[in-house]
């Protein structure tokens, strides 16, 4: 799919798409898309969208490394158990919170190894 596509897929889904101050984009055509942005020893994922969360993660994981982050901060609107179980991430009670779109997301950290 073009940029655009998974663009639109991840609108219909969840909340208008708009690459904040700070982040950065990564798009594969064939997987979807993720952005981000380095803060000290974090990558923090904002936007995503893949039809496989094993891309993400594994992505997600790729680009703290190439970053030379530590931890991968991420969030979620979905069932932050499932989240969990999946990415192996801890949930941050703190982080975690309504949004500036008025949504509840989920925080969770993953530590590097």
């Amino acid at each position: 799919m073009t940029l655009n596509e998974w663009i639109a897929r991840y609108e219909a889904k969840t909340e208008p798409f708009k690459l904040e101050d700070g982040y950065r984009l990564h798009y594969e055509p064939g997987n979807g898309f993720v952005t981000y942005k380095v803060a000290g020893d974090y990558l923090i994922l904002d936007h995503c969208c893949s039809d496989s969360m094993d891309w993400i993660h594994d992505t997600a994981r790729q680009l703290a490394i190439k970053s030379r982050c530590h931890f991968l901060w991420t969030q979620t609107m979905r069932n932050p158990a499932a989240f969990c179980r999946h990415s192996h991430a801890h949930l941050d009670v703190e982080q975690s919170g309504y949004r500036r779109n008025g949504i509840f997301y989920w925080a969770f950290i993953v530590t590097g190894k």
